[in-house]
């Protein structure tokens, strides 16, 4: 059986290393990270943001990562949305310019998150899978755009 794209994009994002990725990518990682936090920090203080908030601390559950500003651990679900709500919800996050959307809403709490959860101590883990899901991210937008 001919692997499919989803197949192929999951293999290809496997194989990327830390080392793999330039130092400028790095660092615009970082500082892309970095912008998404101050804006969930931004974001958490708005009313109609704080509804996700309380809801997930009302449902409680095995505290394994932070919820911004707040500090409540709860089920990394939970809290990769309920930080990419903060992120997304003051309308300050990013863009991506080649195929819409905001990437660092859609990676930066999900890659915390995990990494609060799991432990991480790789350095591909959080700073490299951020700079690969911008990359991944526009591809796929704009390959289902054109077509």
């Amino acid at each position: 059986m001919t692997a499919g794209i989803t197949e192929k994009l999951a293999a290809h994002t496997a194989a990327v290393r830390f080392t793999d990725i330039a130092p400028e990518a790095i660092e615009k990682a970082k500082d892309c990270v970095l912008d998404q936090i101050g804006v969930e920090l931004i974001g958490s203080t708005l009313e109609w943001n704080k509804i996700a908030y309380r809801y997930v601390a009302e449902m409680g559950g095995r505290g394994e990562s932070t919820i911004v500003n707040y500090g409540d651990k709860t089920p990394a679900l939970d809290a990769a949305f309920v930080n990419a709500t903060f992120g997304q919800g003051c309308e300050l996050d990013d863009v991506g310019f080649a195929a819409g959307g905001h990437p660092g809403a859609a990676t930066v709490p999900v890659a915390l998150a995990l990494c609060e959860k799991y432990r991480c101590t790789q350095r591909f883990s959080c700073r490299g899978g951020r700079r690969l899901g911008r990359n991944v991210s526009p591809a796929v937008g704009s390959a289902s755009f054109s077509r």
